[in-house]
């Protein structure tokens, strides 16, 4: 429709002018007026005088101390491929922690039970020297650290790494991640995955 259609002189717009604020503490009042759409007078001269709800803003919060700094082990553990509540940007980039996290997938044989895939990730954050370069791991790759007797850190095949604590004869696993770790007499720790799958590591990872 052109704005020379007939249909548009009959358009009028609401134009807001002024808030009237009365001292004697009466709510407050906008004062409106029609104008045409090229914001000119309109025809009808009068305005109107529309009650108005006057809010009080919040008052600006400040942080009472900067946030803390990601450490290595929050940005593997959170800023992995593998874990669902990361958000990467186009090419990898993380968002959350600026860091470079790329995955490739080399090969992949199916087989009766446990096939075979073979995946390379790398990512700008893992300083680890692994078998295929600095920053760089791979699915066969996973290893197991007891840092003290309340703490042992597996790196998973995507450099991911995941913090476990005792609870009585198993170990339990950081919040969102579903695998369970138990250790045996002989000193091997037996990994089961969400699926199912095992992986059994020496004392020594």
């Amino acid at each position: 429709m052109l704005p020379s259609d007939p249909a548009f002189t009959a358009i009028s717009l609401l134009v807001v002018i002024s808030l009237l604020v009365s001292s004697a503490g009466s709510a407050p009042l906008v004062e409106a007026a029609l104008c045409n759409p090229d914001f000119t007078s309109a025809s009808i001269g009068n305005t109107a005088h529309l009650p108005a709800q006057v809010y009080t803003p919040l008052p600006l919060q400040t942080l009472a101390a900067p946030p803390p700094t990601p450490t290595d082990y929050d940005i593997l553990h959170h800023g992995s491929p593998s874990v669902p509540w990361t958000t990467f940007a186009g090419l990898g980039v993380n968002v959350v922690f600026s860091s470079f996290a790329w995955q490739e997938h080399d090969l992949s044989v199916p087989g009766r039970g446990l096939g075979f895939a073979f995946l390379h990730v790398y990512n700008s954050a893992n300083a680890d020297s692994g078998s295929i370069g600095l920053g760089w791991s791979h699915f066969y790759d996973q290893k197991l650290a007891v840092e003290s007797p309340s703490s042992i850190l597996i790196r998973m095949g995507d450099g991911r790494l995941d913090r476990y604590t005792p609870s009585g004869s198993t170990w339990t696993p950081p919040t969102g991640i579903f695998n369970t770790l138990t250790d045996s007499a002989d000193g091997t720790y037996t990994l089961k995955l969400k699926d199912q799958t095992r992986y059994t590591f020496s004392w020594n990872g």
